[in-house]
């Protein structure tokens, strides 16, 4: 198959094929058998002119594309299709991934890595805990779209469509991660028979997850509502009681009580 043959048409004829090449050229490699009937037909197609063929030669291709979708699954047709026209790549591509998505976090992971290195070299101070910060959130939201990302590569079913939600992903992870080592927890968090968590950590983990940040701040919201209403809701003593306290930890400014839910 051809570089020029896996890029994307208009020609909906074409892409159908396309993605017949590629699902059939999969199901060969993973050991799976076609049946004369699929061969027959992608062989027509490969020796047809471009839009010379008749509606028996569409029915027979949309039968066979249908059946490959049934053979290749769960992988994605697109994914296939994506798949083998990215292998037509030089050799650095693809070595750095499968996809463009791959390759960009990859360099992304690798930048984020040394920077790493060189902010750990330098040594401690505002500016150096800021960035230090950062490139930990960094790494944490790389490393958790490399390893989602490579979820879906492996068994074939990766999806264009939403590469632009990793990056989404990792600016999240970058924003947490700064806000949770900086602000809600500037001292880090000293566990009790576990591991102490510094900044840099929280950081790291703020980048991996970014929900956390999200459901810290949601409840400090309905803390600080609370707190501007002048009332404890009539609920159960303990709850009264650990709603009191984190209005207390707010009123104090002690953002790190008030998530912890102390």
């Amino acid at each position: 198959m051809s570089k020029k043959s896996c890029k994307f048409t208009l020609n909906i004829t074409e892409h159908l094929q396309q993605e017949c090449d590629a699902m059939a050229k999969h199901a060969l490699e993973s050991g799976s058998s076609l049946s004369p009937s699929i061969v027959q037909t992608l062989d027509k197609f490969n020796r047809l002119e471009p839009r010379t063929h008749t509606p028996e030669d569409l029915e027979q291709l949309t039968n066979a594309h249908g059946q490959l979708v049934k053979i290749v699954a769960p992988a994605r047709p697109e994914t296939l299709l994506l798949l083998a026209a990215e292998n037509e790549q030089n050799m650095l591509c693809r070595t750095l991934g499968p996809v463009p998505l791959i390759r960009q976090l990859t360099v992304t992971a690798v930048l984020l890595l040394a920077a790493f290195a060189v902010m750990t070299i330098l040594g401690p101070g505002k500016t150096y805990d800021m960035a230090y910060y950062l490139i930990s959130a960094g790494l944490g939201g790389t490393f958790f779209g490399l390893y989602k990302a490579n979820r879906y590569i492996v068994a074939n079913t990766f999806d264009p469509t939403y590469a632009f939600s990793y990056w989404i992903r990792i600016t999240l992870g970058l924003i947490a991660g700064l806000v949770l080592a900086t602000l809600i927890f500037p001292n880090g968090v000293e566990g009790s028979g576990t591991l102490p968590l510094t900044p840099a950590l929280i950081a790291l983990l703020g980048g991996f997850s970014a929900d956390v940040l999200y459901r810290i701040l949601a409840r400090l919201v309905e803390v600080l509502e609370l707190l501007v209403e002048g009332r404890v809701p009539t609920s159960s003593p303990g709850e009264q009681e650990r709603l009191a306290k984190a209005i207390e930890a707010l009123t104090n400014k002690d953002a790190a009580a008030v998530a912890a839910g102390k």
